[in-house]
């Protein structure tokens, strides 16, 4: 390898170790990813409403769901590609979080059977479904003659 090669490569490792301060100065070790790394899909229809969150690589035994009042809190882990402990890895693209993943979803405030949440975990895609109350059903009402 050349001088100029070595320099070159000096430089570009260089480059990478100052990346990588800097991604760990504005991410702190340890602390969650912040909420918009989990991307959601939240509807309502006539019956319940339905919250779909995509957690690719993660595994079901790493997901924590919580309900605090009207705010659904879903919490996981996700350890990709973790480097050996004697392996230096210097990312050109590092765009899948890693860690703690965690997204508030603030749900309606009233008119939810919170007693009757399901949720469901396949193929990396979560999904919560909360009924409604019965009274809060959207229902379609008969139509009738003149009124007399």
């Amino acid at each position: 390898m050349t001088q100029h090669n070595q320099s070159a490569e000096s430089e570009v490792v260089q480059r990478h170790k100052q990346v990588d301060e800097l991604f760990h100065q504005t991410l702190p070790a340890g602390e969650p990813v912040t909420e918009h790394h989990v991307p959601l899909n939240l509807f309502e229809s006539s019956r319940q409403v339905v919250v779909h969150l995509a957690l690719p690589g993660c595994r079901e035994s790493g997901i924590r769901l919580f309900l605090d009042g009207t705010t659904l809190t879903v919490r996981a882990e996700r350890h990709v590609g973790v480097a050996e402990a004697h392996e230096t890895r210097f990312y050109l693209v590092h765009e899948v979080p890693m860690g703690t993943l965690v997204r508030r979803i603030p749900l309606p405030a009233v008119g939810l059977q919170t007693d009757a949440i399901k949720a469901y975990f396949a193929d990396g895609m979560l999904t919560v479904v909360i009924p409604k109350d019965e009274a809060h059903q959207v229902r379609e009402l008969p139509i009738h003659g003149r009124r007399s």
